[in-house]
């Protein structure tokens, strides 16, 4: 995404967000638990959407990228009152600094979370065995 009609990016990524999961809930009965995982830049997305989509989030991994800043504060705090958040990152990402990690760590207690919180020794990539370990 870049900045030339962001609003518009956003809205878009959220109805075709919205339109994908409507068509994938179509082939449950009841709704199924929902993992959430946003990578990089896509860890913005997913908050923004997840924060004012329809169905209750259980966990929401945030991997090398964090909540975006331009979230809904309040939508977010009562969507993800009853979900598991979890904060992956690299110790070697050269993508993430301790500023960033502390807007996040502001973020996630003006939600009134708290954060299961996870170093892997790898830098801005995903480790399958740590993900398998969050998910499962």
């Amino acid at each position: 995404m870049t900045r030339h009609e962001r609003e518009r990016a956003i809205a878009n990524n959220h109805r075709f967000l919205d339109l994908l999961m409507g068509e994938l809930l179509k082939k449950f009965e009841i709704v199924p638990k929902f993992n959430v995982l946003g990578f990089s830049q896509g860890a913005a997305t997913a908050t923004r959407w997840a924060s004012r989509w329809d169905v209750q989030l259980d966990r929401l991994v945030l991997w090398a990228g964090g909540f975006a800043g331009d979230m809904i504060l309040e939508d977010a705090r009562a969507k993800f009152l009853n979900t598991e958040i979890h904060l992956s990152l690299g110790e070697k990402d050269e993508m993430i600094n301790p500023e960033s990690i502390g807007v996040q760590e502001k973020l996630i207690r003006d939600l009134g979370k708290s954060a299961h919180k996870h170093l892997f020794a790898g830098g801005h990539e995903l480790d399958q065995e740590l993900l398998r370990k969050i998910i499962y």
